[in-house]
C-alpha cells in the first residue's frame, strides 16, 4: 500500500492536500468513528500532519506527556522516515483531544524508549474540539527527525518513508483500533512495522 506525500511551502499547503482514510477494521471491533488524516513535506523544514475524527464530545482524561492516551479516544501517527538504514526504528506519535501526547522510538513494540528519556524534545501536537468532530496538527521538523536517527551531521534527503496511521479507543465502552494500512495480526497490534504503507514525497 502507498500513500502519496505532496511537497508544499508551509501547513498553508495543506488545505489542498488530499485526505487518506483511517478505515480498516482489521479486528472487527466496529462502532469506530470515521477518521481521516492529511500529511505535507516541505523541503528544508519537515512534516505537517493533519487529523480529523468525526466524534462528538471525545473521551478524554489524559493531558500530560506520554500518559497511556491510547485508554482514551485517540489518533496515531507512527513513521520510520529512513526505512533503508540498517536496524532503522520508527517513531510513534499518539495524540488525545486534550493534546495530550506519548511519543516514542523503536524497531518494534519491544524496548521502545520515550524520547524524553532519550534526551529528544518530542515536538507538541494542537488539539481542537469541535461540535461535532475533533482534530489534530502536529509538524515533525526535520532536525527533529535527524535527531532522533542520529543523522545531525549527515542530514541525508528524505524521498520516501515507512508509515501508519490509527484511530484507537482501548478502554470499554467503545473499544476500537482503526488503520489507514491493514494490519494482517491474529489480535489488535500497531506497532508492526511490517505492515506500515510506502509513503513517497511527491
Amino acid at each position: 500500500m502507498k500513500l502519496l506525500i505532496p511537497s508544499g511551502s508551509s501547513a498553508a499547503d495543506l488545505e489542498k492536500c488530499e485526505f487518506f482514510s483511517i478505515s480498516h477494521d482489521n479486528w472487527n471491533y466496529g462502532s469506530a468513528p470515521a477518521a481521516s488524516g492529511k500529511l505535507l513535506y516541505a523541503d528544508g523544514e519537515g512534516f505537517y500532519l493533519y487529523m480529523r475524527c468525526d466524534e462528538a464530545d471525545p473521551f478524554r482524561t489524559y493531558t500530560k506527556e506520554n500518559d497511556p492516551v491510547y485508554q482514551d479516544s485517540a489518533m496515531e501517527a507512527f513513521f520510520n522516515f529512513f526505512p533503508d538504514l540498517p536496524d532503522s526504528g520508527y517513531v510513534n506519535f499518539e495524540m488525545n483531544a486534550n493534546g495530550a501526547m506519548l511519543s516514542q522510538y523503536g524497531t518494534g513494540r519491544e524496548g521502545r524508549k520515550y524520547l524524553a528519556d532519550l534526551g529528544i524534545s518530542a515536538p507538541k501536537c494542537s488539539a481542537k474540539i469541535h461540535a461535532d468532530f475533533w482534530e489534530l496538527s502536529l509538524f515533525i521538523p526535520l532536525d527533529f527527525i535527524y535527531e532522533v536517527y542520529g543523522l545531525s551531521d549527515a542530514r541525508p534527503q528524505i524521498d520516501k518513508i515507512r508509515c501508519n496511521f490509527y484511530k484507537i479507543k482501548e478502554s470499554k465502552p467503545g473499544e476500537h483500533y482503526m488503520s489507514f494500512a491493514p494490519i494482517d495480526a491474529p489480535s489488535p497490534d500497531f506497532h508492526r512495522p511490517d505492515f506500515f504503507a510506502d509513503g513517497v514525497i511527491a
